[in-house]
């Protein structure tokens, strides 16, 4: 054997040893400093925020989890109004609050019409003084354009009340939901068509309603066996609003009788939602695209009604300019 072929292959090796042990001891260094500054991580790698979720005193041989992610709860404290943090909801607290830098920045000329729209609605929002001084005119206006509401307006009782078409008018004029949810996008089976989708709202209550089984009698009975019983805060709302708003179209009703009328509007609303969870059972027409007229047929059958689809679609969509 060349004695000198052996040498150098033995200093390559010895070379190669001392290069991997150098490079190891330079890894135990970091990794020391990064326990010793580990709380400090997350405040100076902005740019890779999930370095400060390692938790580096652990093997990541023995616990390779608590290693990875051993340090999130430090790192990402869960904050008091929240019942629990994880990747989803950091993610949609950055979005929301990137969202409101960009709608509160000023309008450019270069900016889209539906951001220049909502820059100008955020900002008519916000402005409170404007509101206040604005006074509640235009709900009034509403109010009167649309025929009066129960409790609100004294000769409502006298009235025809609402038609469906009336329904669908305020859906369209104010984006409302009512009843039913219109909405407009792209056939799944063909993304160069547009399609309308019409769902059942889902007609939400607060909790205390769905949870609290007591009717109306109930409601009243118990009021009179108790001089003070403590409203749930849905119902002491609407008394609040409906005094506002009387107080300022000059129809003054007394309290108790404010009450008893919500008490019934809540009657009504957990009916609704009753008769609602009960039509779930009705079949579900085809998730297909189909025509109006097609969807009349099925509505003919299972709801007899006589409603017309076209007109009601045709009255929710009135001010896109688009014929149904």
């Amino acid at each position: 054997m060349n004695i000198s072929a052996t040498c150098e292959v033995d200093m390559a090796l010895r070379a190669r040893f001392i290069w991997i042990w150098t490079l190891f001891y330079i890894l135990n260094f970091v990794v020391g400093r990064h326990v010793q500054e580990q709380k400090q991580v997350y405040d100076v790698t902005p740019d890779f925020p999930e370095w400060s979720y390692i938790n580096f005193s652990a093997n990541p041989c023995d616990d390779f989890y608590n290693f990875t992610c051993g340090n999130f709860k430090n790192a990402k404290p869960i904050p008091e109004d929240y019942p629990y943090i994880d990747h989803y909801a950091i993610v949609q607290d950055e979005l929301e609050l990137k969202c409101k830098e960009i709608i509160e920045e000023p309008k450019r000329k270069t900016d889209p019409n539906a951001l220049r729209k909502a820059k100008d609605m955020f900002a008519g929002c916000m402005d409170t003084h404007f509101i206040d001084r604005l006074g509640l005119g235009q709900l009034s206006r509403s109010l009167y354009r649309i025929g009066g509401l129960p409790i609100i307006t004294p000769e409502w009782k006298n009235s025809q009340g609402f038609t469906w078409y009336d329904i669908g008018d305020i859906a369209s004029e104010y984006g409302l939901p009512m009843f039913f949810n219109f909405y407009a996008q792209s056939n799944i089976f063909d993304s160069d068509e547009m399609l309308i989708y019409i769902d059942r709202d889902s007609l939400p209550l607060p909790f205390q309603l769905i949870d609290d089984p007591l009717t109306l009698k109930q409601y009243v009975d118990n009021d009179l066996e108790n001089d003070v019983r403590q409203d749930i805060p849905y119902v002491t709302y609407l008394i609040e609003m409906i005094q506002i708003i009387q107080k300022y179209t000059g129809s003054v009703t007394p309290h108790y009788q404010v009450r008893q009328e919500v008490l019934e509007v809540i009657e009504f609303m957990k009916n609704l939602r009753m008769a609602k969870t009960a039509a779930s059972y009705t079949p579900i027409v085809p998730a297909l695209p189909m025509s109006v007229k097609e969807l009349q047929i099925w509505t003919n059958q299972y709801i007899p009604a006589n409603k017309k689809l076209a007109t009601d679609t045709s009255t929710n969509f009135r001010l896109t300019g688009k014929n149904i």
